[in-house]
């Protein structure tokens, strides 16, 4: 069900208009900030889940959907660290700023 609400026609959708299902949402919005598609901080979609019981099984459901239509879950991970001087050296074939 969650995979349906944030997928369109086989590609994460690149907006989510619905505030009906908070998890869903999250999903969404973790998963593009994974993947790379929007690497700013997603702030409010924390904010949406805060307190969640299911929050961990949310965020591996959003690395998945990131991985799986986005082809990584590790882009933003690549830019922060960067940017925070965490990883001073970016792996071959990883771009620095997603």
């Amino acid at each position: 069900m969650i995979e349906d609400a944030v997928t369109f026609k086989g590609h994460l959708r690149s907006s989510y208009r619905s505030n009906k299902d908070a998890r869903c949402y999250y999903v969404w919005r973790m998963a593009r900030f994974h993947g790379g598609k929007d690497v700013t901080m997603p702030v409010t979609a924390s904010c949406v889940v805060s307190g969640d019981p299911f929050i961990r099984t949310l965020d591996l459901i959003a690395d998945a959907i990131a991985r799986r239509y986005l082809g990584t879950d590790v882009a933003a991970a690549y830019r922060w660290g960067n940017a925070l001087g965490y990883l001073p050296d970016i792996p071959s074939g990883r771009s620095a700023t997603a």
